[in-house]
């Protein structure tokens, strides 16, 4: 009697145990069911994905190719007269993505060369012979800018060439209209001419570089006699330059901006852009500027940030001493510069609120008329 009962008990025990592996085939099959259905579902998702963001950058060329060959319509003018008034402040998105200017206001003679993510150059800078041209030489470039897009806008002959009054850009920029600003005009148009942007492209065993700059020439008409002054270069020797007194010029933009221009490939600055003096404030507007866009809030690591202004050493020297042992690198110069920007509210002009975070590094980025986010 007790063998049969353990033999019973021992079938049942195998019934049970053969029933629970079938339960738990059924739920590993369920299991692996399920697995294939959200993973055919997720890649259905992210090939539509794909799919549209194709299309968006389809349409978006489409759109700009059709700019482009609209607005080379009104190219029918041999120059173009920068006179019109209360104009908005245009950028091209290219130079606002990259720091192709140097934002020092001594002469910046260092060769600049940026990386793409993996490594590889993508763009070099050389001087001219008196420096990289500068963020402050730029304002011509945007003062140009800006008269083009008006016209375009308006409808209006447009050309690559421009007869500027030299009163005009000074007003314009907020530059001050005295002799040293109509002085500086044909040393900001030498180093936008003579800076050389270079970029390479490799197609199997062979390398392709072009060469450009950000005008193709220029022409000005002074008046006065020539004055010598002497400064000092960055290693603190003594040169002698000599000024003039530039009345009005001519200037070719070139072909790069001016496609930029008739493809409509640009953003609009705040008006008082020109009432920032620092050049790290101008350069991180600008950034600001190309990332924020319409949202809510922007934020970046400090890191990357020093990585996109092109900020050097040159541009961080510190005012005393005990700061210049304490902030020995750039990086940490840069994040002393960022900290003191927000905590100033420096770009408060230009409709921005900065705020850095030192426990993430980063920075948050919200426009000034944007409510403050509380906790309910």
């Amino acid at each position: 009697m007790n063998d049969k009962m353990k033999n019973i008990k021992s079938i049942l025990g195998e019934l049970v145990t053969e029933e629970k592996g079938l339960v738990n085939a059924n739920k590993l099959r369920d299991k692996l069911e399920l697995d294939h259905k959200e993973k055919k579902e997720k890649n259905y998702k992210e090939k539509q994905n794909s799919f549209q963001k194709d299309l968006i950058k389809t349409e978006k060329k489409q759109a700009t190719k059709r700019k482009f060959e609209k607005n080379s319509k009104l190219e029918q003018l041999d120059m173009f007269s920068a006179v019109i008034v209360d104009v908005s402040v245009k950028d091209d998105a290219a130079t606002m993505s990259v720091p192709f200017f140097s934002l020092s206001k001594v002469k910046d003679d260092v060769p600049r060369t940026y990386q793409d993510e993996n490594g590889d150059d993508i763009l070099k800078l050389e001087p001219s012979g008196r420096g990289l041209a500068t963020i402050w030489d730029k304002d011509i470039l945007l003062f140009c800018m800006s008269q083009i897009m008006s016209a375009i806008n308006k409808k209006q002959k447009i050309s690559q060439t421009l007869k500027i009054d030299t009163y005009s850009v000074l007003t314009a920029t907020n530059r001050g209209c005295g002799r040293g600003s109509y002085e500086n005009i044909e040393d900001a148009l030498i180093r936008l001419r003579g800076t050389t942007i270079m970029t390479s492209i490799s197609t199997g065993d062979k390398k392709i570089t072009k060469g450009f700059g950000f005008i193709e020439n220029f022409e000005i008409e002074s008046i006065g006699k020539e004055r010598e002054l002497t400064r000092k270069d960055a290693k603190g020797n003594e040169v002698t330059i000599k000024k003039r007194t530039v009345l009005n010029f001519t200037v070719k933009l070139s072909d790069w901006i001016f496609n930029a221009l008739k493809a409509e490939e640009v953003l609009t600055l705040d008006n008082n852009y020109f009432e920032l003096s620092g050049g790290i404030e101008r350069r991180l507007y600008e950034i600001c500027r190309k990332h924020l866009g319409k949202q809510r809030h922007w934020e970046i690591k400090i890191e990357n940030l020093f990585k996109k202004s092109g900020v050097k050493n040159s541009d961080l020297t510190p005012n005393n001493p005990s700061e210049k042992k304490k902030y020995g690198n750039s990086l940490k110069k840069f994040r002393l510069e960022i900290k003191n920007i927000a905590e100033e509210n420096s770009l408060k002009e230009v409709g921005y609120k900065v705020i850095f975070d030192k426990e993430s590094d980063k920075i948050k980025v919200k426009p000034i008329n944007e409510p403050v986010e509380t906790e309910e």
